[in-house]
């Protein structure tokens, strides 16, 4: 499903809803719009209910599950109500005329008891065909409740989810084409390689990934001939070189990090990612976890990068201050 065709299921879902809730459509009505709804939503089992609301049901092709819960079956067979929403609908409007224009007769005479329960009884029984029919539209209303609700619910949710990463990636894109053109053109090179989907096409996609963190690296913190402390008392110095990347990464992370918990979570998550990367490149990896690591290194250096954005914020922020 499209992004439109979303849209336009969201909005129908959510009109479907209104329409039951506030009692705005007669039931058949309602099964016309689901039947869109479902259509929309590709859902073969509600669509296959609906046509039997739409066109009735048959004593040799009935679907148990939705005849039962609509109230269609009774104990005695003969009693089974086969017909469509449309045609249950046409019944009940018929009928309530007809208890409408009913009237106790006036008439006297040795036959008038029998003309007046006569009467009654036909009343009775119309007031009780009215209440069973109602029965089945109220079930049928209540299963497009369900259906309309857990569909606007799905929708809303994706849409949302949506929305979200539209605008991640529209800020990790941004903050990736500050380095140099070749990141990006990284990224789709990956992404064009995962959609081959075979063997030699996902180690390909791997060794874009690879050669995307390594160039990364040594745009946001170039090589050089400094060392850095190790945190152990006794551990020889980190090296900072060409062939040291992780290093310099983390050496990044920990220089733009606003929160020691947060620079080890993000230079573990780097070494991880790298390490399933490289081995991605030698040895077959499925489209599954292909997928995931594009998308978590792809997510990870748009969160890393970031860190010199929002640090720099935090320091201008507490010069400001300072100042005034």
């Amino acid at each position: 499903m499209n992004r439109e065709e979303q849209d336009q299921a969201l909005a129908l879902a959510e009109e479907l809803l209104q329409d039951i809730e506030l009692d705005r459509t007669t039931v058949d009505k309602q099964v016309l719009k689901a039947s869109r709804l479902a259509r929309l939503m590709n859902d073969e089992k509600i669509s296959d209910w609906l046509r039997r609301e739409r066109q009735g049901y048959s004593a040799k092709d009935v679907d148990y599950t939705y005849f039962v819960r609509t109230s269609r079956k009774y104990m005695k067979s003969e009693h089974h109500v086969f017909s469509s929403a449309a045609q249950i609908q046409a019944k009940v409007e018929t009928y309530e005329r007809e208890l409408a224009s009913m009237r106790i007769p006036n008439v006297s005479g040795e036959w008038a008891n029998k003309v007046n329960v006569d009467a009654l009884n036909r009343m009775t029984n119309t007031r009780n065909m009215i209440v069973k029919q109602r029965g089945i539209l109220a079930s049928v209303s209540g299963h497009l409740h369900t259906f309309a609700s857990a569909t606007y619910h799905s929708l809303r949710f994706s849409t949302t989810q949506n929305t979200m990463f539209e605008k991640a990636k529209e800020e990790i894109d941004s903050l990736l084409l500050q380095l140099d053109e070749n990141t990006l053109r990284r990224i789709d090179s990956a992404y064009s390689n995962l959609q081959a989907e075979d063997a030699e096409s996902i180690s390909g996609a791997m060794n874009s990934l690879r050669r995307l963190i390594d160039g990364f690296t040594d745009a946001v913190f170039p090589p050089t001939h400094e060392t850095r402390p190790h945190p152990q008392a006794g551990k020889p110095a980190i090296q900072l070189g060409q062939q040291q990347r992780m290093n310099r990464l983390r050496a990044f992370i920990d220089d733009h990090a606003l929160s020691k918990s947060r620079a080890k979570r993000l230079g573990e998550s780097a070494e991880s990612i790298y390490a399933r990367v490289s081995n991605g490149v030698h040895n077959d990896a499925s489209k599954t976890e292909a997928d995931y690591l594009f998308l978590t290194t792809y997510v990870l250096l748009g969160e890393i990068l970031n860190l010199k954005a929002k640090s720099h914020e935090t320091t201008m922020t507490v010069t400001v201050g300072e100042n005034s």
